[in-house]
């Protein structure tokens, strides 16, 4: 498997049980993960290793994934974000939209992000 096939996933998540869950439904053997617990981290990584996508969860502790995702897309305007949540809310679905978002999945339906993944201009 040459390095540029395969696909890399940032998750931003401040749960290491999510993550984990996360990685196991997409694990496939051609994905590489890159991980952080915190959107305060989230441009570093993403910079460092230009990921095919970013999992955002919303709700962290010192920069929330809204503020995180707008950092990126304003330096990386193609970048694929999806908001990965535990919020079914109309309102954070329209400013994860406004932002750019790839996708809004609910962390209950995590076996929705292999669809997302595998048909990105999908959405």
């Amino acid at each position: 498997m040459l390095e540029q096939d395969m696909k890399k996933i940032l998750i931003v998540d401040d749960s290491a049980s999510i993550r984990e869950s996360i990685k196991q439904t997409l694990e496939d053997g051609d994905t590489t993960f890159f991980e952080c617990d915190d959107g305060a981290g989230a441009f570093a990584l993403y910079k460092q290793n230009q990921p095919n996508f970013v999992l955002m969860d919303i709700h962290m502790k010192i920069v929330d994934g809204f503020t995180a995702a707008r950092e990126i897309r304003n330096t990386f305007p193609d970048a694929h974000i999806i908001f990965v949540t535990q919020y079914d809310n109309n309102r954070f679905r329209e400013i994860a939209k406004s932002i750019g978002g790839s996708g809004y999945i609910l962390k209950q339906n995590l076996f929705e992000l292999r669809e997302v993944i595998n048909n990105p201009h999908h959405n």
